[in-house]
């Protein structure tokens, strides 16, 4: 399970990818009609997600998140001290009793990805500056995104030319990262 929370000036909204033991991938999106912060809306994605897991009554559970805070309270290395998170914590861990089988793991957002994407949508995020796009590499894994960036890639193909391996980032003219792409 990839889980994600998106609170933005917009709403709040929680994205889950579930992937079953076969590769069958399930996507779901939840806007939160409730006020709520960054963290508070990373718990309700890990909740819902572990919610909709038990009523299936899955058993063994890989739950991945890029919030590194969520992750490490509910895998026990960080305490929580906001009485808040602490019931979600709390929530979650009585759910995590359930199942035979459950580990918890940090990824870098571009990693996580895909929840991320369903989050940002619930919420009603909208970029307000420029648009960026990536041009495709004509070979599979030429790049990928450097572990905790997501700016940053690396080839990992040095014998293919440059010209496959470019990223192509086209922005609006008022956006303030213009000139600094450009002299890059």
């Amino acid at each position: 399970m990839f889980f994600d929370g998106s609170a933005c000036r917009e709403g709040q909204g929680v994205g889950l990818v579930l992937i079953s033991p076969i590769g069958a991938v399930f996507e779901t999106s939840a806007h939160l009609e409730n006020f709520c912060t960054n963290n508070q809306a990373e718990y309700e994605a890990l909740l819902l997600g572990l919610q909709i897991l038990n009523a299936m009554d899955v058993k063994h559970v890989e739950a991945f998140g890029d919030y590194l805070l969520i992750v490490q309270q509910v895998a026990g290395n960080f305490q929580c001290f906001d009485g808040i998170l602490n019931s979600y914590l709390d929530k979650c861990l009585e759910i995590i009793a359930t199942f035979d089988d459950f580990t918890i793991n940090h990824v870098a957002r571009c990693d996580n990805s895909m929840a991320n994407d369903l989050a940002q949508q619930a919420s009603g995020f909208r970029f307000s500056r420029g648009k960026t796009y990536f041009q495709e590499p004509m070979f599979d894994n030429v790049i990928r995104c450097i572990e905790g960036s997501t700016t940053e890639y690396e080839i990992l193909a040095p014998n293919v030319p440059s010209s496959v391996t470019d990223i192509i980032v086209a922005t609006e003219v008022d956006d303030w990262r213009t000139p600094f792409i450009r002299y890059l």
